[in-house]
């Protein structure tokens, strides 16, 4: 994380690298898989935007997909 952006969150009161409890600066990256019985990753969606997520109902109408 840059460090204008850690001065921000620290503003904020919020302290990763106490949070993370590694020492690290780091923010995880929401993400969604659809894996098929074979193991193979079918969907994704990843967004380092943790706002940004997919509809569950788009997610339900994949697999009803990939069922078929």
């Amino acid at each position: 994380m840059p460090d204008d952006l850690r001065k921000l969150y620290v503003g904020f009161g919020i302290d990763l690298e106490r949070f993370n409890a590694d020492g690290t600066w780091r923010l995880p990256m929401p993400a969604r898989y659809v894996i098929d019985a074979g193991s193979v990753i079918r969907w994704s969606n990843v967004s380092p935007d943790h706002t940004v997520r997919p509809e569950p109902a788009d997610t339900i109408a994949f697999i009803k997909e990939m069922k078929q």
